[in-house]
């Protein structure tokens, strides 16, 4: 709720799915960074455990996009389209 997007990925480096797609989302993330706050998560730490509880998600990959205002306005397990990031930045 800071007013930016943010793009936030789960991963685990034990994931096929994002071992594969690593190379997709690491170009994603250098293309918006400037737009969106970027937050990669290994949900392993202690940290993505918490997380992984409170969005409530079972399997890896996970992206998730939030517009400036904190709500959450799309998740999937690909990563995200033009669209979507389009979605994002709208004021919410």
């Amino acid at each position: 709720n800071n007013g930016r997007p943010t793009f936030v990925e789960f991963f685990s480096n034990y994931c096929a799915g994002c071992i594969s797609l690593q190379p997709i989302v690491n170009n994603l993330v250098s293309d918006i960074q400037t737009d969106f706050d970027i937050l990669r998560v290994d949900i392993h730490t202690q940290v993505g455990r918490d997380l992984r509880q409170i969005y409530d998600f079972s399997f890896t990959p996970e992206f998730v996009l939030f517009n400036g205002s904190g709500e959450e306005v799309c998740r999937d397990h690909l990563p995200p389209s033009g669209s979507d990031l389009d979605l994002a930045r709208q004021a919410g």
